[in-house]
C-alpha cells in the first residue's frame, strides 16, 4: 500500500489469524479502522491483514 503513514485505513486479518493491534487488543475479524504505521506495514508485509483505504464518504445531493 502507497499511503503515507498516519492516514486512516482500514486493517482485516487473514482469515484464521487473530492479530493484535497496538494496544493489544484483538482486530475483529470484520476488520477495524486504525491510523497507518510501521506496525501495521509490517504485519501487512508479513501477511498478516490486508489494508485498504476508507470508503469516501458521498456528497448529499
Amino acid at each position: 500500500m502507497q499511503l503515507p503513514f498516519g492516514q486512516p485505513v482500514t486493517a482485516k486479518p487473514l482469515k484464521g489469524l487473530r492479530v493484535r493491534k497496538e494496544d493489544g487488543t484483538y482486530l475483529p475479524e470484520a476488520g477495524d479502522t486504525v491510523t497507518h504505521s510501521s506496525y501495521w506495514a509490517r504485519r501487512e508485509n508479513d501477511g498478516d491483514v490486508t489494508l485498504s483505504e476508507l470508503a469516501k464518504a458521498k456528497k448529499p445531493a
